[in-house]
């Protein structure tokens, strides 16, 4: 009853206006979704190849397969459009809550365990009214279906540990959890790529503690590792190709030659001595570096107060976690390696290895690439709760604490989730590329009158915007379109059909019709409607 009650505030709090807040769709979302419609309709992506397995190559950042093609049976349900680009996301968001519950009883399962059903149930509520949370599953983020898909793949890994640690021999039983747990990360695997670092450590580290039971039923893992790499073989040839390699370098801190410069100079100064030269070795410095970014992901201004600095994972006024559950937060380390119940080690496991992504990368810390440790901060915040609670003898003093720390706990997510809804939209619409969708309405109306539309790069990419809002064709696309692919392997669309992209600052031939940034308006241009942002300031202009 509780559960279904846990269950339906995620639905509310995943589904209300999910087409409408946020405001717009971010370039990335609108890339999903124009790819999920294109292979809907003629079997193809944006590019022309017909359905991708290993990669979708986008805006050359070569999006993982697993969120477009889930986003074709949502486009096929209920057309294209921004509620239905965000719909996986949001269901993900929902049964994550709902395996959560699962999985904690899992976790912390004994044969005399009274205190799981309150974790479980904790733990759920506070993933369903999480900020991070939230803010990740409505919006068309793949991370958020990845972290599902591994939440899935775990729970089963671990339902097997313990039908075999508890000497459960129905095999027929073992052999379907773990060919699940194989299936669901495969899964994970094909849509985001963070895991494809936090679920092979995370297995390895598993493996190696529970060796004992691998050697037990050998034959099993050795057939389900088999099927899980046959399953893998069209993924391989990507991750080790050169357009792989590219996506890595555009995000890790090893291409920043800082480090190489400042060790070079270090060791000059010590006049090449062999002693700088181990000090001072860029592998050291790189080594600083990767422990560094993997700390700013523990920073107390993200998780607590301000959250991550980009406005599309947090509302920055909030952290990622409520800030009353910080106490509780070390209350639950605390107790889970006093306690030891059940496969406890797995909580900090799962944290530990799942900042390792954001680690090596530049931008930290950041709320999407760490996805992967949801719900292990819940699991600890409630798990300290619940232990600090059962502490107080006292019932006048433990009804007074549950009072106060329910009324903390109401504040704060109200605080959130009015700021959310409220003024979340209005503030931030920017960095959800608002005007696109509302000029491109307006160019519909007036693009029979003219031979050339050029419309400004001055907010993002539009020409994914013209593709997702008129509901092209992705095959007359690729017979117009004018292209090309950066050093760093990204494609740059300069134009098609009617459209041409860039930003100008000087009026061209009479059947031009121009959307640009209000400052490149010419004085004499014929200004026919003006977009405005929400808060007032103008964000487009459309003239001829």
């Amino acid at each position: 009853m509780l559960l279904g009650v846990v269950v339906l505030l995620a639905i509310i709090l995943r589904f209300y206006s999910l087409g409408k807040v946020p405001l717009s769709l971010s370039w990335d979302e609108a890339s999903l979704g124009y790819n999920a419609f294109s292979v809907l309709t003629t079997g193809q992506d944006e590019h022309g190849t017909t359905l991708p397995i290993s990669n979708f190559p986008a805006f050359g950042d070569f999006k993982p397969p697993g969120y477009i093609y889930t986003a074709v049976i949502s486009v096929w349900m209920f057309g294209l459009n921004e509620f239905v680009v965000r719909l996986p996301s949001a269901v993900a968001g929902v049964l994550a809550v709902l395996v959560t519950y699962l999985l904690v009883r899992e976790v912390f399962k004994t044969k005399i365990s009274p205190i799981v059903n309150y974790v479980a149930l904790g733990s759920s509520f506070m993933l369903a009214i999480s900020p991070w949370h939230i803010n990740l599953s409505r919006t068309g983020f793949e991370a958020n279906l990845a972290n599902l898909l591994v939440l899935l793949g775990l729970f089963y890994l671990i339902r097997w540990l313990n039908l075999v640690r508890f000497n459960e021999t129905n095999y027929r039983q073992l052999f379907v959890s773990l060919i699940l747990s194989s299936l669901f990360l495969v899964l994970a695997l094909y849509t985001f790529n963070s895991v494809r670092i936090f679920i092979p450590v995370l297995l390895v580290i598993v493996g190696a503690l529970s060796w004992r039971y691998i050697v037990r039923y050998y034959k099993m893992c050795i057939a389900v590792a088999m099927l899980s790499l046959l399953l893998l073989s069209p993924l391989i040839p990507h991750l080790v190709s050169q357009e792989g390699k590219l996506r890595f370098q555009e995000v890790n801190i090893f291409t920043d030659l800082e480090p190489v410069e400042v060790s070079n100079q270090r060791i000059e100064v010590h006049n090449n001595s062999i002693f700088a030269k181990l000090l001072h070795n860029r592998r050291v410095l790189f080594g600083v570096e990767v422990a560094r970014h993997y700390l700013d992901n523990f920073n107390p201004n993200f998780l607590f107060i301000n959250g991550d600095g980009n406005p599309k994972f947090s509302t920055r006024d909030v952290g990622q976690l409520y800030l009353w559950s910080l106490p509780f937060l070390f209350l639950g380390m605390y107790f889970l390696v006093k306690n030891k119940q059940g496969n406890w080690y797995l909580v900090l496991m799962w944290l530990g290895v799942g900042v390792l992504p954001a680690s090596v990368a530049r931008e930290t810390p950041h709320a999407l690439r760490i996805e992967n440790t949801l719900p292990m901060w819940q699991i600890l915040i409630v798990y300290g709760f619940v232990n600090a609670v059962l502490q107080v003898k006292r019932y006048t003093i433990k009804r007074a604490l549950f009072f106060v720390l329910s009324l903390a706990l109401f504040l704060n997510a109200a605080y959130y989730i009015h700021g959310y809804y409220k003024y979340y939209p209005v503030e931030f619409a920017g960095s959800w590329q608002w005007g696109y969708r509302e000029a491109i309405q307006e160019v519909q109306r007036l693009k029979k009158d003219y031979d050339v539309i050029k419309v400004t790069e001055s907010i993002g990419r539009p020409y994914i915007y013209v593709l997702f809002y008129e509901q092209y064709n992705s095959a007359m696309y690729n017979k117009t379109v004018n292209r090309r692919q950066d050093a760093y392997g990204f494609y740059h669309v300069n134009g098609f059909d009617k459209y041409e992209f860039g930003d100008e600052s000087e009026l061209d031939v009479d059947k031009t019709l121009y959307v640009q940034y209000p400052g490149s308006v010419p004085p004499e241009a014929n200004i026919i409607s003006t977009i405005k942002y929400p808060a007032g300031d103008t964000a487009l202009v459309i003239y001829d």
